[in-house]
C-alpha cells in the first residue's frame, strides 16, 4: 500500500511540476509581450514634456549634492536642502566606481524629487 501512495504522491508531483512550469512560461510571455508593446508605445508630447521637467528637476537636485560632493569613488549619505522647493534631499552616492546617486527629497509627496541611478 506504501508503495502506490508513493507512487500517487509521485504522479501528482510531477503533474504540479508541469503544470507549474506551464504556469511560468505564460506568465514569462506576457511580461514579454507587455514589454515590447511599452517599447513600442508612441509617447505623447505631453508625456515628453512631462519626462522633460522631471529630467530638470533630477539633474538640478543632483548638481546641488555633486557641488557639495564632487566625483569621487567613496561611499557617501548625506543630506542637502532642496534647491527647487527647500525641503531635506536625503542622498547615498554608491562606493562602487560608478558614483550612482539615490536620493528623495522631503516633499517627494507633494511633487519634488526622488530617483535611483
Amino acid at each position: 500500500m506504501d508503495n502506490i501512495i508513493s507512487n500517487h504522491e509521485l504522479w501528482a508531483n510531477e503533474l504540479l511540476t508541469k503544470e507549474n512550469k506551464k504556469l511560468n512560461k505564460l506568465k514569462d510571455d506576457a511580461w514579454t509581450d507587455w514589454i515590447e508593446e511599452q517599447l513600442n508605445k508612441e509617447i505623447s508630447q505631453e508625456e515628453k514634456e512631462l519626462m522633460d521637467q522631471m529630467m530638470k528637476k533630477v539633474m538640478t537636485v543632483r548638481n546641488a549634492i555633486r557641488e557639495k560632493h564632487p566625483e569621487g569613488n567613496e561611499f557617501v549619505q548625506d543630506t542637502i536642502t532642496c534647491p527647487l522647493c527647500g525641503g531635506l534631499v536625503s542622498f547615498m552616492i554608491s562606493d562602487h566606481y560608478n558614483g550612482h546617486i539615490h536620493a528623495v527629497c522631503s516633499n517627494y509627496a507633494d511633487g519634488c524629487v526622488k530617483w535611483m541611478e
